[in-house]
């Protein structure tokens, strides 16, 4: 440490041990957060595999998920096909400060309020949306709890998506996707 305050005294000159020995805490404080921040999920995924985990009417995991990680904001965007075989396109978002977002939900048309939280060591991310019935918020109709995080190569992102149900039975399913 002290090399590097005599090193860096010679890039500035003037500057005090004090200014000096802040400037590297600073600079040491940035690297540390970038090289260990959160996981940056951006990309466009395709879906490898996926199983249903639990209960009989687990649904489908999308083919083709969309995110786009920013500073302040998290978009997801989705990509499925109906019945009739249309293409069904799906875009959440959230804020990436954790505060909850109230929306209405253009598939269910349900009032819901969603809200993000990264793991204590910033690898994996939760995304809880609260689901209310009857365009209200005073009762809770379901609860969807997606998690998503990259394996260590970056290469694959593990989705996981589970439902507590108040009227219906539970579920969830998981899946494996790789960066196209």
């Amino acid at each position: 440490m002290l090399l590097a305050l005599k090193k860096l005294k010679r890039c500035i000159p003037g500057a005090s041990v004090f200014t000096t020995a802040l400037l590297i805490i600073v600079f040491s404080l940035f690297l540390y957060t970038n090289g260990y921040g959160q996981s940056n999920l951006s990309g466009t995924w395709v879906l490898q595999s996926h199983e249903k985990v639990s209960g009989t009417t687990a649904y489908d995991l999308t083919g083709i998920i969309t995110i786009d990680q920013q500073t302040d904001s998290l978009g997801i965007t989705t990509y499925g096909f109906t019945g009739e075989h249309k293409l069904i396109t799906n875009r959440q978002t959230a804020a990436m400060n954790g505060k909850p977002v109230k929306g209405i939900s253009g598939a269910t048309f349900k009032n819901y309020l969603k809200s993000l939280k990264w793991s204590a060591d910033k690898t994996a991310l939760v995304i809880t949306t609260i689901f209310y019935s009857d365009d209200n918020f005073k009762e809770v109709e379901f609860t969807r709890i997606e998690t998503l995080s990259l394996s260590a190569d970056g290469k694959q992102l593990n989705f996981g998506r589970k439902s507590a149900e108040t009227k219906n039975e539970s579920w969830e399913t998981k899946g494996v996707y790789v960066k196209k």
